[in-house]
């Protein structure tokens, strides 16, 4: 009951209370009545008393519409207390007992008007009058009664509004709650909408950024892609003129004789700097290549099996001479149980001649020493000097291209470097899924390390009808070693061998079986099963008969054929008995002309180059000085030369004025007096700086292709065409992490 009383809920709100029209209506009811019924007393006394209390409802009535307090809480206070005054009067003016029971009239009209709390405080202000005044009436229990009566209505009244209200409560409560909860939603989705409208603006300005990054990507690769054709460009053009020098100095050094006998000491001492120096040069523009290659993903490793040992020492051969000039002790630590290596052993030789060159330049006094460990999973190996070592600072870019350690003495008297033959060495080192590093101290020596990985050996494969026939004679047994990562095996029959030494650039999970002929291919296949076949012919039409009959022996097994060219194939086919690159050595121009084993007595050597005209022709005499050497300058002079001398040998090369060398190869093929004579290809442009494209696929298996294999193979190979650089195949350009 206390609880109750301390409601917050005893007063109405405005919003929630009753319209007072009703009550006035009434008031307005009692004064009509009371006019009315003025006639009916016949008392003189009360007769006017009734027409005056009939004015004042009338008076009530017309104060409170000119007081316009209808909808307020002090118009209902005012009917309430209008109902008490005029029930009181009639109370004291009629002396009537029956009167005193419309005392609880006001009482209840207060809670419905104003609340609980009127109708305590309004049955207060009745006692007090009725206490003052007194009943009208003389019976002597009309006031007792009149008072239980006016107070035994608020009581009833609280019992039966006591869960109203406590209702009234808990809602009022739960709308003030949800009020408050509603304004914070409206200020979540004004604060929602704001970071809508940022995000919004924001994912603007980002797809403005992507763009202008992809822009920029563009450009970059552009870049990239015209710096690569710069240096390949110009590694080219430097060729040239430096061949020549190569060519020349290495002709007074062999051939002596050529120019009239022995030469001076000193002579030669300077001519071997001279050679040493364009030697490193050649180097260094072969690294610039190698380098150029790597980044546009176009170095090829020829991988196979290879001993690292027979690597290390073809390595120390090399550079013995330079250590031996400076007076260093050369020490090789190789077990002897070392694991062959699957990569490409050319490559790996680079490396350590790098690593061993670099060692032998920098280091004045004590000794080099190349040591191998294997452990399990890869050898490591290590190039250790004694040298000046690397600065701290310089540990952290000595792989960066032209990155020599500036902070030592690395630069002064130790005859520098191109800084290129640690980046060219580690860009081949990951391409082999390995890693290279070094440790140094200034003043104590550099040591710098690579690790290949190992491919731990597999027993023989076979099976056992491959072993014992069916009359238990014992076949021999063949003996398989495969690298125990590759996770597919492709069988390649290349007859003309133009993918062999290229697709192992590709061979990151993959084993290539190569055959030289259907035969071998079935026979690969039939003792070991391949996850595809691969047919190469550069004839179209040759290739599509080998894949029909390799189809016809090969069960359910792919089989895809391509037309790859060899790189020096349209030379060869023209007849070419070789293709040298320039610079040419005395040596390997011999080994050229001994392999065409007819005898030779005029040579005709055709390039626009004075200089390397002279030079081959100095360079021939050199080997044999009977020989007749004819010189043409052009295409078209050199078949002029052909049809009227007839030489027994032609040196052509191929970038020439009037008729380049292709052009004199096809006239040469179609004249049947030119046809026979052998002839050289002698160019500084390397075949295997050209990218190697089929121009055909082909693909079948046993029972034919499905329409939904149809569908799907022709979709892939229509997005590989259209989008190569999406190809999920291995990279060429792994990278090691």
């Amino acid at each position: 009951m206390i609880e109750f009383l301390h409601s917050r809920r005893l007063v109405l709100d405005p919003d929630l209370a009753t319209s007072p029209m009703p009550f006035v209506v009434g008031l307005l009811a009692v004064g009509i009545g009371l006019s009315l019924g003025a006639g009916a007393i016949t008392d003189p006394f009360h007769l006017p008393r009734a027409f005056d209390l009939a004015l004042i409802c009338y008076g009530i009535v017309a104060l409170i519409w000119i007081l316009n307090v209808v909808h307020s809480r002090l118009g209902g206070w005012f009917i309430v207390m209008a109902y008490v005054a005029v029930i009181q009067l009639m109370n004291v003016w009629f002396g009537l007992d029956s009167v005193v029971a419309l005392m609880v009239v006001p009482v209840v009209m207060a809670v419905p008007l104003i609340g609980l709390g009127a109708s305590v405080i309004t049955a207060g202000v009745e006692t007090a009058l009725l206490l003052t005044f007194g009943s009208g009436g003389g019976a002597p229990l009309a006031l007792p009664l009149a008072l239980v009566a006016i107070w035994m209505m608020p009581a009833l009244m609280v019992a039966a509004y006591w869960p109203v209200f406590r209702l009234g409560d808990w809602a009022w409560d739960y709308f003030v709650q949800t009020r408050t909860a509603l304004e914070k939603a409206r200020d979540r989705q004004l604060e929602l909408n704001q970071a809508m409208d940022d995000l919004g603006h924001a994912n603007r300005q980002l797809t403005l950024v992507n763009e202008n990054l992809a822009s920029l990507r563009l450009v970059a690769e552009q870049a990239q892609r015209t710096k690569t054709m710069f240096l390949s460009k110009v590694s080219h053009e430097f060729r040239t003129p430096l061949n020549m020098i190569i060519g020349l100095v290495d002709l007074l050094l062999e051939a002596p004789e050529v120019y009239g006998g022995p030469l001076p000491s000193q002579l030669r001492e300077h001519l071997e700097i001279v050679n040493r120096n364009c030697q490193h040069l050649a180097t260094l523009v072969n690294d610039v290549l190698d380098l150029s290659q790597v980044e546009a993903g176009r170095m090829s490793l020829r991988r196979d099996w290879f001993s690292l040992a027979e690597v290390i020492a073809r390595s120390v051969m090399v550079v013995r001479p330079l250590a031996e000039r400076k007076a260093l002790q050369l020490y090789q630590e190789v077990p002897d149980d070392l694991s062959e290596i699957y990569g490409d052993g050319d490559r790996i030789a680079q490396v350590v001649v790098n690593l061993l060159s670099n060692a032998a330049r920098y280091t004045e006094q004590g000794s080099i020493t190349v040591r191998v460990r294997q452990e399990p999973g890869e050898a490591i190996i290590s190039v250790a000097d004694t040298g000046e070592g690397i600065a701290d600072e310089d540990k952290q870019v000595i792989f960066e291209p032209f990155c020599q350690g500036y902070s030592g003495t690395r630069r002064s008297g130790s005859g520098g470097g191109s800084g290129l033959g640690l980046s060219v060495s580690k860009q081949f080192i990951d391409l082999h899924g390995g890693r290279i590093w070094l440790d140094s101290q200034l003043g104590e020596g550099s040591t710098f390390y690579f690790s290949l990985p190992l491919e731990q050996p597999v027993r023989p494969v076979g099976k056992p009808d491959h072993w014992i026939q069916r009359d238990w004679q014992e076949r021999p047994r063949r003996e398989y070693r495969e690298p125990s990562r590759l996770e597919q095996r492709v069988v390649v029959c290349d007859p003309v061998e133009a993918m062999a030494p290229m697709l192992t650039r590709f061979a990151n999970g993959v084993e290539y079986v190569h055959a030289t002929d259907l035969t071998e291919l079935v026979q690969e296949v039939a003792h070991f099963p391949a996850h595809n076949v691969l047919i190469n012919h550069p004839d179209p039409e040759v290739m599509v008969n080998m894949l029909i009959e390799a189809k016809d022996a090969i069960r359910q097994t792919p089989i895809v054929g391509c037309c790859v060219h060899p790189l020096t194939e349209r030379a060869t086919a023209a007849g070419a008995r070789a293709y040298l690159i320039k610079p040419v050595t005395r040596t390997r121009l011999t080994e050229a002309i001994v392999r065409v084993e007819t005898p030779i007595r005029r040579i005709l050597v055709a390039d626009d180059n004075p200089d390397d005209r002279r030079f081959f022709q100095m360079l021939l005499h050199s080997i044999e000085p009977t020989w007749e050497i004819e010189l043409a300058s052009n295409g078209t002079e050199a078949l002029e030369m052909m049809a009227c001398s007839q030489p027994d040998l032609v040196m052509l090369d191929i970038l020439m004025p009037e008729k380049n060398g292709w052009e004199v190869m096809v006239a040469k093929g179609q004249d049947p007096a030119l046809r026979d004579i052998p002839f050289f290809v002698v160019s500084a442009e390397d075949p295997a700086d050209h990218a190697v494209t089929s121009e055909f696929v082909v693909a079948t298996i046993e029972g034919g292709l499905s329409l939904s294999q149809l569908l799907e193979g022709s979709q892939r190979l229509t997005n590989l065409l259209r989008h190569p650089s999406q190809s999920d195949w291995p990279s060429p350009d792994p990278d090691p992490e």
